[in-house]
């Protein structure tokens, strides 16, 4: 009797649910529709969302970051007096300390040590400065007459050019219509030499004083800085990473910058050692001027060529004794840049040279010639972080050569 009821009783329960859903338009068969999809164009459109909003995401965090691009790069452009002296402080640095290091195994202090590196930095500065003022400032105060001899001397060269100018002239002539409304000329007015020099020789000065300021706090503060920065990583595994690329980072900077630095003192004098055997005047100026030069790849060397050919049309008689001068400065440039650098650096430090000249054109329009100076070692840099991250790795291979 129980057992018959109870059935009574559910098979009553199940009737409102079953009139409920056709009150509602569902049926079981609508159900079971929407659970199993046979044609799975649910699923596909759920997936199909889920892929647009995960494209969405990465444009626009690709936008966020090429405008973070785009301010920072602005930011360095215009602030260029601030970032400049900043940067070749800490290049400075990086070059410098093992030094400081050195005197501090001698029991020097590294105050006294910093000292010692910013007074001599300063010294050798103006020493050089009072020493080649005089022939810098002879060739300055007789550019006019000198500019008179080498224009005459490229006569035979000027007088095609002269031609083919002449005969553009004509062809607008000719070509111009009568009562042709023409542009009014204008004529911006700029600074003359002296005002230019002023202005140029005062931000140097202070570009140079700011430098020696940070260079001598950075030197005296050690590695603090790295410290600091190692403390506020929570994680060891991360410090341990911060510490080694600080160090390799410093290791590639030092070493190369103290190679190439003693590679262009000797190419320095031996261009001053050409330069006097051909009879050029002021060999030392020309010896400096190379070792500055060569600071910078690649264009370093083409205009220091073409600054002697230039001064040997003015004091040769001849053209083809003129042409000596150029001679022996990029055979000796080309032996240095062949041989000798690769077998001093060796595979210490390999870059690209479509990397070089792109950082050097980058750096040049942001910060001018100290920019293209400094374009090298701030791709140094870049590469040897880029080799110590895993997802910076391909990036790294491509700054390298």
């Amino acid at each position: 009797m129980s057992r018959a009821y109870t059935q009574q009783t559910v098979h009553a329960s199940h009737k409102p649910l079953a009139a409920e859903s056709e009150v509602f338009g569902l049926k079981d068969e609508s159900r079971e529709d929407i659970r199993e999809d046979p044609s799975g164009e649910t699923g596909e459109n759920c997936v199909t969302a889920g892929l647009d909003q995960r494209r969405l995401l990465i444009v626009i965090a690709g936008c966020l970051i090429a405008l973070a691009i785009i301010g920072a790069f602005a930011t360095l452009y215009f602030a260029q007096a601030i970032f400049f002296p900043i940067a070749l402080a800490f290049v400075l640095k990086l070059v410098f300390y093992p030094v400081v290091r050195r005197f501090n195994r001698w029991r020097i202090p590294e105050f006294v040590g910093a000292l010692i590196i910013v007074g001599g930095i300063i010294g050798i500065s103006i020493a050089s400065v009072a020493f080649l003022a005089a022939p810098a400032s002879g060739w300055m105060e007789s550019a006019p007459r000198h500019l008179r001899t080498i224009s005459a001397k490229l006569h035979a060269v000027k007088e095609p050019m002269e031609k083919v100018s002449a005969a553009g002239a004509k062809v607008d002539e000719i070509t111009d219509v009568d009562g042709e409304s023409k542009p009014i000329p204008v004529q911006v007015s700029q600074p003359g030499i002296v005002t230019s020099l002023v202005n140029t020789t005062s931000s140097v000065l202070i570009g140079f004083f700011l430098t020696m300021v940070l260079l001598f706090f950075l030197l005296a503060g050690g590695d603090r800085l790295l410290e600091k920065a190692v403390g506020l990583t929570p994680e060891w595994k991360n410090k341990r990473k911060i510490v080694e690329l600080a160090r390799d980072v410093q290791q590639c900077l030092s070493s190369y910058l103290c190679a190439t630095t003693f590679i262009n003192l000797t190419l320095g004098f031996l261009v001053g050692l050409g330069m006097w055997l051909i009879g050029l005047p002021n060999p030392i100026l020309w010896g400096v001027m190379a070792a500055a030069l060569n600071y910078v790849p690649y264009f370093g060397a083409l205009v220091g060529g073409g600054v002697v050919f230039l001064v040997g049309l003015v004091h040769f008689p001849q053209l083809g004794d003129a042409l000596w001068a150029p001679v022996v400065y990029y055979s000796l440039n080309a032996i240095e840049g062949y041989f000798v650098t690769p077998a001093i650096l060796g595979r210490s430090i390999r870059l690209s040279p479509l990397a070089i000249v792109i950082a050097m054109i980058l750096w040049g329009w942001l910060w001018g010639v100290g920019g293209v100076l400094l374009s090298v070692p701030i791709l140094a840099a870049t590469k040897v972080a880029c080799d110590h991250s895993e997802r910076l790795a391909p990036v790294g291979q491509l700054l390298g050569r």
